[in-house]
């Protein structure tokens, strides 16, 4: 069941207090807020997408595999990204 905008406002204004406040930010809670009210200004009445971590992680992992492949190091670039031959056969399209 998806969560409905309340929820997902006050969830949102939580995760944004907490990552204020684990960067040490001045007065969290204000600033909390003030993100909360500009989202709402900017994008009141829009859907809101958010990938998961995970997906967007990997999309950059591939990404920076295709910028190092060079043709002959597939080997070295699953050894180091812990991924098999073929998997990162796979992403920069040798198969």
């Amino acid at each position: 069941m998806p969560a409905q905008p309340e929820n997902t406002l006050a969830l949102l204004e939580h995760e944004i207090r907490a990552a204020l406040y684990a960067h040490g930010v001045a007065a969290p809670d204000d600033a909390a807020q003030s993100i909360i009210t500009r989202l709402q200004t900017c994008m009141g009445g829009a859907p809101l997408y958010l990938p998961k971590t995970g997906r967007h992680r990997r999309q950059e992992r591939d990404t920076a595999i295709r910028a190092r492949f060079n043709g002959r190091n597939a080997a070295d670039l699953a050894r180091q990204y812990g991924l098999s031959l073929r998997r990162v056969q796979q992403i920069v399209g040798m198969c």
